[in-house]
């Protein structure tokens, strides 16, 4: 995976069913209706091991991040 940009990142968060629950520190939570959650760090572009971790959450990530 590559870098991306925290902005593409929170989009595609939220067009799967994620929405910002607050921010507590350097991270905003994220929890999608059926309860899923995950941390994501505020910084303007976000690691390959967080979208490894996204992934794992979710269950894809877009084709473009790999």
């Amino acid at each position: 995976m590559k870098h991306t940009k925290r902005k593409e990142v929170e989009q595609f968060l939220t067009k799967e069913g994620f929405a910002s629950k607050g921010t507590r520190g350097p991270h905003e939570k994220f929890r999608h209706e059926d309860g899923r959650v995950l941390a994501l760090p505020r910084h303007r572009v976000i690691s390959p091991g967080v979208l490894r971790d996204i992934e794992k959450v979710v269950g894809h990530v877009p084709a473009s991040w790999k």
